[in-house]
C-alpha cells in the first residue's frame, strides 16, 4: 500500500471518529430530555389551610383610625368587584423561586415587625374601648394554620398569610393599609414576595385595585 492511500484511509477514519463523537454528544441531552418528560419529579404536597377556617375575633372599636392615603388609579384599571359582607382579606408571603420559609426566620420576622404570639398565631394588637384587641393576624398556610413554638426549629412551610375579617370596625381600607405595610416588611425580612388572595403576584396595580375595593366596602358598609 502506498503512502497516499494510507493517508486517505487515516483521514476517513478520523472523520468517522469525529462524527461519532458529535452524534454521541447530541444523543445524550436528547435522551435525558425524553426521560425527564416521561418521569417528572414528584412534588412535595402539603395540606393547605382553608381560609374559611381561619379564626375570627369579634369586632372592636378603635381609639384612633389610621389616616387614609389616596391612590391614583391607572386608566386601564378594571372596575373593582364588590366585596361580600362576610369575607376574609388575605395577603400571602412566599419564598423566592419556590423556596420554603423556615420556622426560625418566621419567628425573627414576626418579632421584628411587632407581632404578638397568642393562641398559636401572631397578631397585630390594637388598643380599643374594649381593651387590647386583635387587628389582623399571621397564620401558617399549612393546616391547621397555627405555629407551634416548640417545633419552629423544624418548621418548613411554602407560605404564611396575613388576614383580617370583614366586616371590620377598624375599617377595611385602614386595616388593609396597615396589614400591607406589615406584609411588605415580612417579605423583606424573609427575602420573599407577596401574593394576593388568589395566589397571584401582588404588584402595584393589584394593590391599587384592592385599595379601591376596600374603599368601596367602607362606603357601602360604613
Amino acid at each position: 500500500m502506498d503512502t497516499a492511500t494510507l493517508r486517505w484511509i487515516l483521514l476517513i477514519l478520523g472523520l468517522l471518529l469525529l462524527a461519532g463523537i458529535y452524534l454521541w454528544g447530541v444523543y445524550q441531552p436528547l435522551e435525558k430530555l425524553r426521560r425527564s418528560r416521561k418521569s417528572p419529579p414528584a412534588e412535595r404536597s402539603e395540606p393547605v389551610l382553608d381560609p374559611e377556617s381561619l379564626p375570627v375575633e369579634p369586632e372592636a372599636q378603635p381609639v384612633e383610625r389610621a389616616v387614609e392615603t389616596e391612590a391614583v388609579d391607572p386608566d386601564d384599571m378594571p372596575e373593582p368587584q364588590p366585596l361580600e359582607q362576610d369575607e376574609i382579606i388575605i395577603i400571602r408571603i412566599v419564598g423566592q423561586k419556590g423556596a420554603w420559609l423556615r420556622g426560625p426566620d418566621i419567628c425573627m420576622a414576626a418579632d421584628r415587625t411587632g407581632l404578638i404570639y397568642q393562641g398559636g398565631l401572631y397578631h397585630r394588637m390594637l388598643e380599643s374601648e374594649q381593651g387590647e384587641q386583635i387587628w389582623y393576624s399571621l397564620a401558617n398556610v399549612q393546616e391547621p394554620g397555627s405555629f407551634d413554638l416548640d417545633g419552629m426549629d423544624e418548621l418548613l412551610t411554602p407560605a404564611i398569610l396575613l388576614y383580617f375579617p370583614l366586616p371590620n370596625s377598624m375599617g377595611a381600607l385602614d386595616s388593609f393599609d396597615a396589614m400591607l405595610a406589615t406584609a411588605e416588611r415580612l417579605a423583606e425580612l424573609l427575602e420573599g414576595r407577596l401574593l394576593d388572595m388568589d395566589g397571584n403576584p401582588l404588584a402595584r396595580q393589584g394593590i391599587v385595585h384592592l385599595r379601591e375595593q376596600m374603599r368601596n366596602y367602607d362606603r357601602e358598609h360604613g
